[in-house]
């Protein structure tokens, strides 16, 4: 509908190139067929979500969706269906407010451990949901994560078993904040 579609080319520019940008690039890899494929309304409900109506930082949020949507529709040894791999990058772009510096480098650095080393060298699909898992609970949560599976498996520790220590470390990541979802990072604070 051009009558529609005039009426969103004007609603957007009244806002930031950034969140112009945002919508754009995140409406492509959403939409076009090379990427992910989704229907014209669901894209554009996404990439209005991720753009206009974002609250955290509206250029991290597109570069974290580009970067994991790049890697796991890239990455070969993942082998995901084209559909399970749009839904992890959206529901992680949705984290990115909750990461003063994004979510990529918290999400690549939990999935490595799990996948590459030991005693975890989790399947991909395990992996990837002890990860979104993990990240749900704020920017501590991979960090105690870590220091709570070490903990649990240490001899002066818990000296537990590799699956008991992952529990452990999973309830560990669920103390690191208070309440659900966790606090937005305030960007217009951020030191440029």
């Amino acid at each position: 509908d051009h009558g529609r579609a005039l009426e969103i080319a004007v609603e957007f520019s009244h806002e930031s190139d950034d969140t112009q940008q945002s919508f754009q690039e995140i409406f492509e890899r959403v939409y076009l067929t090379e990427f992910f494929d989704f229907d014209f309304v669901a894209a554009f409900k996404i990439a209005y979500e991720l753009s206009k109506d974002y609250r955290g930082d509206r250029k991290q949020v597109r570069e974290d969706f580009i970067k994991i949507a790049d890697f796991c529709t890239k990455d070969k040894h993942l082998g995901l269906p084209i559909a399970v791999c749009a839904q992890y990058a959206i529901d992680l772009a949705r984290m990115s407010q909750y990461y003063p510096k994004g979510v990529v480098e918290p999400f690549k650095a939990i999935y490595t451990v799990l996948r590459e080393k030991k005693p975890f060298g989790l399947p991909v699909k395990d992996a990837l949901e002890v990860t979104m898992r993990v990240l749900r609970f704020g920017p501590k949560a991979p960090d105690n994560f870590l220091r709570g599976y070490r903990f649990a498996l240490d001899e002066k520790g818990h000296d537990a078993t590799a699956k008991a220590a992952l529990g452990f470390a999973i309830s560990m990541a669920e103390k690191s904040i208070t309440e659900l979802p966790p606090p937005i990072i305030d960007t217009s604070k951020k030191d440029k």
